[in-house]
């Protein structure tokens, strides 16, 4: 009796040694774990960021180069994508600066902000219209007859500087100058793509004059020749346009410039220098033609988010000729019209 007693009091004894030693595991087990984590040094947590370029649609590779890490957390910005791999390949959407996290380990965390701009839009020279039958310059009064030769044309849009309208949407157009002379910017859009719009300056002078006719100390008769005069007008005229450049600005750039704009941070003569002092350019805002001064008196009475901005510039001089520019309440319009 007494020997089963004891055989059961060391059954027990042992089952309690089992469970203490398990108890012990787990508490040093959660012991060493802690220390591993609060001892990590979260200085020491890098990322790299790489890609092509930082455009919408262009892939971006994330890498985490921290050394010891075994568990990671990114967030990514753009609330599309929650990963825990070591590394992340990932395009954006749409344009703006993002802000890229990423957790190490479940406790230390570094941000990098990353700035994404609009797609890249490659332009096709055999899709631009041909403007050089139209001439240099151009009396006021005087008729304008213009025609387009693109193949395949089927749609028109024709401005001939006057106002942000489209004066005309056929193949064969007319116009005529009135008011005061000055520098008219002639804008032909065809199949309505924006992207390959054709833009070409032409200056528009008074009317001339009959002959003024003087007569000299001798008593001959002078002709002078008002026509000749505007000719020589017209060579300095080109020759100082040829002088004239531009600096050059890249659109995201003028686009922050618009942002500071419409804050009332700027002033819209900071834009004369990119214009070549011509800034009461046509331009394109979600499709629709307006002018440039317009555009900046509206985003200064009410903000407008600008998505996408895209310049044309005149190859020879960088003077911007034309823009077109996309704001969010546009986006929003289509995505309620189901386009």
């Amino acid at each position: 009796m007494e020997a089963n007693k004891n055989e059961s009091l060391t059954t027990y004894i042992d089952k309690n040694v089992i469970y203490l030693l398990v108890i012990i595991f787990l508490i040093s087990s959660t012991a060493l774990a802690y220390r591993f984590y609060a001892d990590f040094p979260c200085e020491s947590v890098m990322m790299d960021i790489k890609g092509k370029e930082y455009r919408v649609g262009e892939f971006i590779r994330f890498t985490d180069l921290t050394e010891k890490a075994e568990e990671w957390d990114w967030d990514l910005g753009d609330s599309t994508l929650i990963s825990n791999e070591k590394e992340v390949v990932h395009n954006y959407k749409t344009p703006g600066e993002y802000v890229v996290k990423l957790k190490v380990n479940n406790s230390c965390e570094t941000i990098k902000k990353i700035t994404i701009r609009a797609k890249k839009i490659i332009r096709d020279p055999s899709k631009i219209p041909n403007l050089d039958h139209i001439p240099e310059s151009i009396e006021i009064g005087q008729l304008l007859t213009v025609v387009d030769s693109t193949k395949r044309a089927y749609s028109w849009e024709w401005r001939f500087g006057d106002n942000a309208e489209a004066d005309a949407t056929t193949q064969k157009a007319s116009y005529t100058y009135e008011g005061e002379p000055g520098p008219r910017t002639i804008s032909l859009i065809i199949n309505k793509d924006t992207t390959h719009i054709a833009n070409k300056i032409i200056k528009v002078y008074a009317k001339v004059e009959e002959e003024e006719i003087r007569t000299t100390r001798g008593g001959e008769i002078e002709i002078a020749m008002w026509d000749t005069i505007e000719y020589e007008r017209d060579k300095d005229q080109k020759n100082k346009d040829k002088l004239k450049k531009a600096p050059y600005i890249s659109e995201s750039a003028f686009k922050q410039k618009l942002v500071l704009l419409s804050k009332k941070q700027a002033d819209v003569k900071e834009f004369m220098d990119y214009f070549c002092d011509e800034i009461n350019k046509p331009i394109l805002v979600n499709g629709e033609s307006t002018t440039f001064l317009k555009f900046c008196y509206k985003i200064q009475r009410k903000r407008t988010k600008i998505l996408q901005l895209t310049i044309f510039r005149n190859e020879g001089s960088n003077c911007i000729q034309n823009m077109s520019v996309i704001t969010k309440k546009s986006l929003l319009k289509k995505i309620k019209d189901g386009i």
